[in-house]
């Protein structure tokens, strides 16, 4: 129709009439938040930062001058020590350089391979750096880590070791990388192409160039694993962490963590089931008592539209005052004598009884709607929700709180700012150091 209407202009129109856009739905729920919907092809090229010589072992310590280094992981450094401490890779042809401070791999100072001495020790130094593997307990076959003692100059967020070789003869290239867990360096900058939402384990997360790049050129030692945490764009948090707060049964298992799909109708479940239940809860506070008498505010139709967020004993006498309040001053409710701060059953019950009285008295068309029977016998229907509201009145609130607890994880779920991909330890949730951030396009 639009390409007929393009061929055949109307006579005497130059140019054509806008075609109005169709009024656009209403939504319920708020939209996937941008990390969801807008899927930027990433630029591989940025992947370069990535690749070194040889893998990239990274250790992280709470102390970069004093640590246990994991040598059972890294068959590359094994190898070096074995051939160094029998003489068969002599200092002259380790290449080795340092750079601190980065994830990434900038061109490092050159550092001075000590020679091998009657300790067994492997040492390198560098202006005001120097640090030394102490390999003798493994050697021996009674440890499976190397103690490890660095000085520096400044404590830096990281250090790293590139060993390098005159041929390929005399060992294979590696980069071991200590990261300072108290001070880490600033994470790398990656677009959010690289990330995948609604998979269930890192891998399907991660776009597979990216994944490829990490499997291939890194390892984690001690345990730790990689994870891609999800950020709120609120800076004033003390911890932006998306699921920091959340109870245990609602964070997501391990690795699926940007199942955002599936985290959001589960929760979802929870509020509508939640929502029922406190429905069913607070079913006897919506009789019509405002109706019964004729008010014409609608906040006073029923006390749950009078206090539909606080709900407790105290607010049901106030609410009934102010039926009283705003009834015309010839009615006959004016006559009962109200007492709003009263909080002693035996008194509650008697002044309830009394405005019960008085109203299948003056409008005896109501008592059969004005009296309750239950369990515990047959009553007013004042003292009945007075009596429920007391009895019900800590798991009311816990039931509210849930539900605006619950409201808050979803509305959060629409203020992810960024991922950040993190080395964590699976002993420790909840924490871990920022290596990569995604973000922007």
């Amino acid at each position: 129709l639009v390409k007929h209407h393009l061929s055949k202009p109307p006579p005497g129109q130059g140019s054509l009439a806008t075609i109005p856009s169709p009024t656009a739905p209403i939504v319920v729920e708020p939209a996937p938040n941008r990390f969801e919907t807008v899927r930027v092809v990433p630029s591989t090229k940025q992947l370069g930062e990535l690749v070194g010589d040889g893998p990239t072992y990274i250790l992280t310590v709470p102390n970069l001058a004093n640590f246990s280094l994991p040598i059972h992981s890294i068959m590359r450094l094994q190898n070096l020590l074995h051939r160094y401490d029998k003489l068969e890779t002599l200092p002259n042809v380790i290449q080795l350089t340092a750079e601190s401070d980065r994830w990434d791999f900038p061109p490092g100072v050159s550092m001075t391979v000590r020679g091998r001495k009657d300790v067994p020790q492997f040492a390198a130094s560098a202006g005001g750096v120097e640090c030394v593997f102490d390999y003798s307990e493994w050697l021996a076959g009674r440890e499976e880590s190397l103690a490890v003692q660095a000085k520096f100059d400044r404590v830096p967020a990281a250090f790293s070791m590139h060993f390098g070789f005159a041929s390929s003869n005399d060992g294979d290239p590696f980069r071991l990388l200590v990261v300072n867990e108290n001070n880490p360096p600033a994470p790398l900058r990656f677009g959010k192409g690289f990330v995948q939402f609604n998979h269930q384990d890192l891998r399907a997360s991660l776009e597979a160039s990216m994944w490829q790049c990490l499997s291939t050129n890194f390892e984690l030692l001690a345990g730790r694993q990689w994870q891609l945490l999800p950020i709120l764009e609120r800076k004033s948090m003390s911890s932006p962490y998306l699921y920091k707060d959340w109870p245990t049964s609602d964070i997501p298992a391990f690795g699926c963590e940007l199942d955002f799909a599936h985290i959001r109708l589960r929760l979802q479940a929870q509020r509508q089931d939640l929502k029922e239940r406190l429905d069913n809860l607070n079913q006897p506070l919506g009789r019509p008592l405002g109706k019964f008498l004729g008010a014409t505010n609608e906040n006073l139709i029923s006390f749950l539209a009078f206090s539909p967020a606080h709900p407790t004993p105290g607010r049901f006498l106030e609410y009934l005052s102010e039926l009283k309040k705003s009834a015309p001053d010839k009615s006959w409710i004016k006559q009962w004598h109200n007492r709003p701060d009263s909080d002693q059953p035996e008194e509650v019950s008697a002044n309830l009884q009394e405005l019960y009285d008085l109203w299948s008295q003056k409008q005896a068309q109501d008592q059969p709607m004005l009296t309750v029977t239950n369990r515990s016998g047959t009553t007013n229907c004042f003292f009945d929700i007075w009596r429920h509201l007391t009895d019900n009145l800590k798991e009311g609130e816990l039931m509210q709180d849930q539900l605006a607890n619950l409201q808050k994880r979803l509305v959060d779920l629409e203020h992810v700012a960024y991922i950040g991909l993190c080395i964590v330890d699976p002993r420790r949730p909840g924490t871990g150091l920022e290596m990569i951030r995604f973000e922007g396009p």
